[in-house]
């Protein structure tokens, strides 16, 4: 159903709305809790004052000093063996934080205590109260003096300055500042003590460490010129000849290569020449031999002699001695032709042959020069590593004697980088105990903690008080509720011998009618869709008004113009018949046995349209019934004779006929009474009729109290006051001027 869609659909804002917190329950809880409240406040108070004016007073006495981050610098250069100070933020930061808890170190402390003799003083031990000198023995002997006075010691920078609070707290005002003067005179001197120790250990140190380095000096040297003597490297040294090797070598390379592409040249012309030599037409036409001087001249001959010697043929003839002399002559210069181009072959071939043998003299020197400089390197090794020694030993040597000066000079420095500021004055007034705060804390605690104790008592309370506690908690619908009848009323019903059950017939403009009729309204929009017509109106427990109810609901039912049926079916504890004022000798106990019929069972009730079905006699097993047929049948023909019928049920709780009825009819109505029934019994009610597939309608919050003070913040009661005077309160309560509080 749509109501029931309201409670169960976690996406739905109105129901996120109504479990968020609400500010008014807060207030209802603290007025309703109000004497827990006040009583647990003024025990608290009571408490912080008692503890207060028992607190022995303490004094505080300041001394402030100035930390420098770095010592004033005397000797411009010199650096300090020990720097009182230092320099980037984050080493500043640190720094500074390390002199705050040297100022509470156990050294500091066991200098002031040894000056002062404070370990024998009683009033610093804390023994001067205790008479017995046994007894004051022996507590002496558990008491550690340098902790006691670091635990009264408070150390306080002040922010973004150099300058820090030394502050001690004693019962005695005039020890205290005598403790803060002297833990600052003890800090400052501890500090310059530190820096003078430290300078003279580096500076015995640095001694014995320059002699031994001027050892080991005069040893690497001698060693360096041993070697050197050896290698006969004093003249030149061993840098100048590795350059002399790296430039030779780097010319001869440079020779072989140009003599190597020179013998790739000669190479190439000496297979043309071998190709050509046996040809001697083919030889002249090389360029070595046609580009000849000589050769030129010799053919320059060749050309005359051949010319002459055919001239001689062709006018003399063969046999003719002029012929043969020319002939000769011919074949001489041939022959020196041929023998010139076989010496510039010769001669090529020598010049190929020399230039295979430079290459291969090249090699060689290159190989020797390598090696020449492999050996060089070797030494190299050698020679560097004692070079390196000698070096090594000079320079730290030289570092050591200056360090050595250094620390002498500032040894005899008393430059610290602390100084007192001010001077401890004896505090007049004491700090402790510090009466405002305790109060002020007193005040907090007793408030905030007499809430808490009333939201703790409202938690443990898990009695159903409101609609929210219904939706928030037991997750049904709320139909409605019903006011508290005020005792008045009920004397006035009682004076008129009128059942209590029948209050809204005698006050019908009450505002307990109005809340009837709301909740007659609330049920004829939930049945809109489904028509419910046979209701249970049961409750989790005895006492919570669901009869009352029930009657209530018939009435208003009936004066809707609805035939209306009520049944008691509380077969153990019946009260129906006594509110009619009827008799209860015939009832559906009756019915149920088969000995009478549904007509003969039902009575009229005096209220127009409704009808009234008795218990009749009480039955030995009433739950039995209930499982039979003919409750059924009832059931069944209570539904066509009437347009409603509402079941007054036993508690849920207590018996299971509730349960029973349940699964028969269109739904459950559980009625609760404010401030009794738990929302664990609502609970239980709630998985039992679960667990049958019971439909429950919603809840009925019984007598309620609106003119409460807890009633009177929530929501609804604004409503339901201006409600009441709205439509007209009936003329007795006006007579009396109460308040109406109705629907």
């Amino acid at each position: 159903m749509a109501e029931d869609l309201k409670y169960n659909n976690p996406e739905n804002p109105i129901q996120e709305q109504e479990e968020a917190l609400d500010l008014r329950e807060l207030w209802i809880v603290i007025l309703k809790r109000r004497w827990a409240i006040t009583i647990f406040f003024l025990v608290v108070m009571t408490v912080v004052m008692i503890y207060t004016l028992k607190q022995q007073k303490i004094y505080q006495a300041t001394a402030s000093i100035i930390i420098e981050p770095m010592a004033p610098e005397v000797l411009s250069g010199v650096r300090e063996v020990v720097d009182l100070g230092t320099g980037g933020y984050w080493t500043n930061k640190e720094f500074y934080e390390t002199q705050y808890n040297i100022i509470k170190s156990r050294a500091i402390a066991k200098r002031v205590i040894d000056k002062l003799g404070l370990d024998k003083d009683a009033h610093f031990l804390g023994l001067d109260t205790i008479k017995d000198p046994q007894e004051r023995e022996k507590v002496a002997k558990k008491v550690d003096p340098v902790k006691r006075l670091i635990s009264k010691i408070t150390v306080e920078p002040v922010k973004n300055s150099r300058m820090v609070y030394i502050k001690v707290e004693d019962a005695n005002p005039e020890f205290a500042a005598l403790l803060a003067n002297s833990i600052a005179n003890a800090y400052m001197e501890a500090n310059l003590d530190t820096k003078l120790d430290a300078t003279k250990s580096a500076g015995d140190w640095l001694s014995d460490q320059l002699q031994d380095l001027k050892e080991k000096v005069e040893k690497s040297e001698s060693a360096l010129h041993n070697f050197k003597k050896e290698h006969n490297i004093l003249s030149v040294s061993l840098e100048d000849n590795q350059n002399m090797l790296s430039q030779r070598l780097r010319s001869l390379s440079e020779s072989l290569n140009k003599m190597e592409v020179q013998k790739i040249e000669l190479k190439s012309m000496r297979d043309i020449v071998m190709s050509v030599r046996e040809d001697p037409a083919k030889i002249d036409s090389l360029d070595m031999v046609s580009q000849n001087s000589l050769i030129q001249k010799l053919k320059e001959e060749y050309v005359k002699t051949r010319t002459t010697f055919l001239d001689i043929a062709e006018k003399y003839g063969e046999k003719h001695q002029k012929y043969q002399i020319a002939k000769k002559q011919l074949e001489l210069v041939e022959q020196n032709i041929r023998q010139e181009m076989n010496n510039i072959i010769e001669s090529f071939e020598n010049k190929y042959n020399a230039t295979v043998n430079t290459i291969s003299e090249l090699k060689k020197a290159i190989e020797e020069t390598k090696q020449q400089a492999m050996d060089l390197n070797k030494l190299e090794v050698d020679y560097i590593k004692l070079k390196r020694e000698a070096d090594n030993n000079l320079n730290l040597y030289q570092i050591v004697l200056k360090r050595q000066k250094e620390t002498d000079l500032t040894g005899l420095l008393k430059a610290n980088n602390v100084r007192k500021l001010d001077n401890a004055l004896v505090p007049t007034v004491p700090i402790k105990p510090k009466i405002n705060i305790n109060l002020l804390i007193g005040i907090l605690i007793g408030l905030f903690g007499g809430i808490a104790l009333a939201f703790f008592l409202e938690r443990v309370d898990n009695t159903i008080k409101t609609q929210e506690d219904i939706e928030r908690y037991l997750k049904l619908p709320f139909l409605g509720l019903i006011p508290l009848i005020k005792e008045d009323d009920v004397r006035t019903l009682e004076q008129k011998n009128i059942p209590k059950d029948l209050f809204i017939i005698e006050f019908p403009k009450s505002s307990v009618a109005e809340s009837c009729r709301a909740i007659r309204t609330n049920l004829m929009f939930l049945s809109a869709e489904k028509r419910m017509k046979a209701i249970v109106v049961t409750s989790a427990g005895p006492q919570d008004g669901k009869t009352i109810t029930a009657v209530s609901l018939a009435i208003s039912m009936a004066q809707t113009g609805k035939k209306t049926l009520i049944v008691d079916t509380d077969m153990r504890k019946p009260r129906i018949h006594k509110a009619f004022n009827l008799e209860n000798s015939n009832g559906i106990s009756n019915y149920l046995i088969g000995d009478v019929t549904l007509p003969e069972v039902v009575v009229p009730s005096g209220v127009p349209n409704l009808t009234v079905c008795p218990c009749g006699p009480i039955p030995p097993n009433p739950a039995e019934l209930m499982y039979t047929q003919r409750f059924r049948e009832f059931v069944r023909d209570a539904r066509d004779m009437f347009d409603i019928v509402i079941f007054d049920s036993p508690p849920v709780a207590a018996v299971t006929d509730g349960v029973v009825i349940s699964k028969l009819v269109d739904g459950v109505i559980v009625v609760a009474k404010a401030k009794k029934t738990t929302r664990n019994a609502v609970l239980q009610v709630k998985k039992q009729l679960k667990d049958v597939n019971a439909h429950i309608i919603g809840m009925i919050l019984n007598e309620i109290d609106l003119e409460s003070k807890e009633y009177n913040y929530y929501y609804y009661s604004y409503y339901y006051r201006h409600y009441g005077y709205y439509y007209g309160a009936d003329k007795y309560e006006k007579e009396k001027k109460k308040k109406i509080i109705g629907v």
